[in-house]
């Protein structure tokens, strides 16, 4: 139990004979209310979700570690994890508007070409392949962008492609998780236009 002030309300010890905050002086048979002070309000939920990357120009806010463009959050590098208080497009729909016969034409013509190449140009039909693919997934409202280039693949694949010659085909194990880290680092998120 508690002594508040009965000018300002503020809490008060048996023994002050004026009250701190407000300089009223405490009278010997006053009477006071007293009350149980109130619980600390319980801290805000935070949803901590990681942000995508968008397109355009950001802007960091020092205090809170958020970057956003506009009321959209942002994640400025490939490496830093961001995370927002908002969760980001959970009532937006995900989905896949590829076609079969895209998949079929795209898988074909790059086989072809990996083949004629004994594998050296497989960067090509890799990038021809994602690009197609993010250019049909939204997630959550986002629609996947996707803007790597097989030339800047290419000179990697080759280094790659030695090394698991030169090994007797053991980096080839490392060649897959290697292409997945380049891919993801070039995929980027932007509002789906398609469907509001």
């Amino acid at each position: 139990m508690a002594i508040r002030c009965p000018k300002c309300g503020k809490f008060l010890s048996k023994d002050d004979k004026t009250c701190p905050n407000c300089g009223a002086i405490i009278s010997q048979g006053a009477s006071f209310r007293v009350s149980e002070p109130k619980p600390a309000p319980a801290p805000k939920k935070v949803i901590k979700q990681p942000v995508v990357n968008l397109e355009g120009n950001v802007k960091v806010e020092k205090a809170p570690d958020v970057i956003r463009r506009g009321s959209d959050p942002v994640i400025i590098t490939k490496y830093e994890t961001v995370y927002v208080e908002e969760p980001l497009g959970f009532d937006s729909v995900s989905y896949f508007d590829g076609k079969l016969h895209q998949y079929i034409g795209w898988n074909l013509l790059g086989a072809l070409v990996t083949l004629v190449t004994l594998g050296i140009c497989y960067p090509l039909w890799y990038a021809w392949l994602v690009k197609w693919e993010c250019k049909h997934t939204v997630l959550r409202g986002y629609r996947q962008y996707f803007d790597g280039k097989a030339s800047s693949l290419l000179p990697r694949w080759l280094l790659w492609y030695l090394l698991t010659i030169v090994t007797l085909t053991i980096y080839g194990w490392w060649t897959p998780i290697r292409l997945r880290k380049w891919k993801v680092n070039r995929i980027r998120l932007v509002k789906d236009k398609k469907r509001k």
